[in-house]
């Protein structure tokens, strides 16, 4: 009967903003959305797949902002050898 049907849930559509440049690390954006949204909203599979891809294939390296500081403000040449003493597997070692 009509009157045991469930309403249809409501789809709520927020729109995200575009990447943003990080003006002080050549080459690096910061999304506005955090690594668990882009994982579990269904609207973001395809983007998340994406992303996997490139990952995977060596063309974005995802990181944390603060990771992407110490080689701007060292300014590393390929001639120099660096020790990372906080270096952990994660996203800092790539």
């Amino acid at each position: 009967a009509a009157s045991d049907e469930q309403p249809a849930p409501k789809v709520m559509k927020k729109k995200i903003a575009p990447a943003r440049k990080i003006p002080f690390v050549p080459n690096a954006y910061q999304l506005s959305l955090d690594r668990r949204t882009i994982r579990r909203n269904p609207a973001l599979t395809k983007f998340h797949e994406w992303l996997k891809i490139q990952t995977s294939s060596g063309y974005v390296t995802r990181q944390e902002t603060v990771s992407m500081i110490p080689p701007v403000v060292l300014s590393v040449e390929p001639h120099h050898t660096v020790l990372d003493m906080c270096a952990a597997p994660g996203s800092k070692t790539s």
